[in-house]
């Protein structure tokens, strides 16, 4: 609401009060002059936070206001948590190799061999899977044979809702090409 029509409104809340006051102390009141003027009271409070009001409401169980400010002020607290938890999972939960082998499960790296190597290769893998980021695809796992031996990571694997909730984050933040970058200097193509 502009600052004009706000300060119209409230002079002429104020008006009405004052007139209903002075004839509550010229001793002419009534129940009705007091409940208008209980009424006036609460629409001059209500002036004072109108262009911050999305609604009022009067039931049985009250008065009830929604404020604008109030809600976005939440929204925007809401919207900073989710990118502090994100920004926490980012940065301590994944690494650059385990970043790209889910890249390579879900089919967005060229390569996607993988050599499943003892222990570290299946370390890797089990730590994506025990986190919920991965599954395995069949009923025979692949950790049943620990031979050093290259996989196909997608007839293996597929990427969990979680797990792409976690790359949406990271290409949300745009930490995914520093993580190929990071695991390209040191070296992923081997693993």
């Amino acid at each position: 609401m502009a600052s004009s029509r706000w300060w119209a409104v409230f002079l002429a809340v104020v008006t009405v009060e004052v007139i209903l006051l002075i004839k509550v102390l010229t001793s002419q009141a009534t129940i009705e002059l007091l409940l208008a003027i209980g009424v006036v009271a609460i629409l001059l409070i209500l002036t004072l936070r109108i262009e911050d009001l999305s609604g009022v409401s009067l039931s049985k169980d009250g008065l009830e206001a929604k404020l604008n400010s109030i809600k976005e002020e939440v929204k925007d607290k809401v919207s900073q948590l989710g990118e502090d938890i994100n920004e926490l999972l980012i940065s301590t939960v994944l690494d650059a190799y385990e970043y790209i082998t889910l890249r390579k499960i879900t089919g967005d790296e060229k390569n996607d061999s993988y050599q499943f190597n003892y222990p570290k290769g299946q370390d890797l893998l089990e730590r994506l899977r025990n986190r919920g980021l991965i599954d395995e695809i069949g009923g025979n796992s692949i950790f049943n044979d620990k031979s050093n031996r290259p996989i196909n990571v997608r007839s293996h694997f597929v990427i969990t809702e979680r797990g792409k909730r976690y790359l949406d984050a990271l290409d949300h933040k745009s930490l995914g090409k520093e993580l190929e970058n990071i695991a390209k200097r040191t070296g992923y193509k081997s693993r």
